[in-house]
């Protein structure tokens, strides 16, 4: 996928053309209703079937013959919900283009070819995942995919209030947890016997409960960034308030110093008690003259994430 372009929800695409904002450095992301057929249980390949030139669930249609897969052919992978900074899940080793549908039969990875004789449960995490998915598309509890494409020539289609895509580049394909229609999922449980019924009930609320962990975790790491942001400038305004004080205890001492040069009036009393004041003004200054409420980037930063690891034990 284009660095330089933007993913972006199918509805976003309609506000921006709706607010004559541009779209040229955009993909689109869009949820797609398919039908599986599993190919081989042996070489894992499902086949992916999408009426795209049907009005789909958000009123737009797709024509089948527009799709350009010139660059994806080129790293034709199965992603898991658009995400780039994980391993793929498999693979798209054909495709088909007809005047009805777009066909892309995907080979998911197989974790007894990568680590043959590892029982499943020594198999790293992304591995189980990867199975995971094959099983849930293979029963029918998963039948959408998410395609990201650059739409080229397009059009808004007033009766159907929807778009009408003509051209579209394709540049990479999502599995994602849209839940099976009705009659898929009837179908996917009539197959179970209730020991696998169960294993897979619990398997797909997995799959759920990671893309809703995903979205937690990264609101957190956003909430607890703006957090630490505010600490820090909480600390510096503090060490700022701490250098006015220093700054104007110089000038309180300045001052009453030169206010009791100008009383020449004193009796032994006064003398001695002005000696102790100046011994107490001496003390003053020193401190303020010599006490450093500097404190470096660095130093704050550090601060900040010893604070934070002591109020909540997690290390930064």
């Amino acid at each position: 996928m284009s660095k330089e372009k933007k993913l972006i929800e199918i509805k976003e695409f309609r506000e921006k053309i709706k607010a004559g904002e541009s779209v040229k450095d955009v993909l689109i992301k869009k949820k797609i209703d398919v039908e599986t057929k599993v190919l081989s249980e042996e070489d894992r390949v499902i086949r992916f079937t999408a009426s795209t030139a049907e009005k789909d669930r958000d009123n737009d249609r797709i024509n089948p013959v527009g799709w350009d897969l010139l660059n994806f052919i080129k790293n034709p992978v199965f992603l898991w919900s658009h995400n780039y900074e994980k391993l793929s899940i498999g693979k798209v080793v054909n495709y088909e283009i007809t005047d009805k549908a777009l066909i892309e039969d995907v080979e998911f990875v197989n974790p007894e070819e990568l680590y043959p004789g590892t029982p499943f449960s020594d198999l790293p995490e992304d591995l189980k995942f990867a199975d995971l998915v094959y099983q849930m598309y293979k029963k029918g509890f998963l039948n959408a995919v998410s395609v990201g494409f650059s739409p080229v020539d397009y059009e808004y289609n007033d009766k159907n209030e929807g778009f009408d895509f003509k051209k579209q580049e394709q540049l990479e394909l999502s599995g994602v947890t849209v839940p099976a229609n009705p009659e898929a999922l009837a179908a996917g449980l009539k197959s179970f016997d209730d020991k696998e019924f169960k294993k897979m009930k619990k398997l797909a609320e997995e799959v759920l409960q990671l893309e809703k962990t995903a979205g937690e975790v990264e609101v957190e790491v956003k909430v607890n960034a703006e957090e630490i942001d505010d600490l820090k400038a909480d600390v510096k305004e503090l060490t700022e308030d701490v250098k006015e004080l220093n700054k104007s205890l110089k000038e309180a001492i300045q001052l009453n110093k030169s206010l009791k040069e100008c009383d020449g009036d004193k009796g032994e009393d006064g003398e001695e008690k002005e000696e102790n004041e100046t011994e107490e003004e001496e003390k003053f200054i020193e401190i303020a003259e010599n006490e450093s409420f500097e404190i470096s980037e660095t130093e704050l930063e550090e601060a900040v994430k010893n604070a934070i690891t002591a109020v909540t034990g997690k290390i930064l």
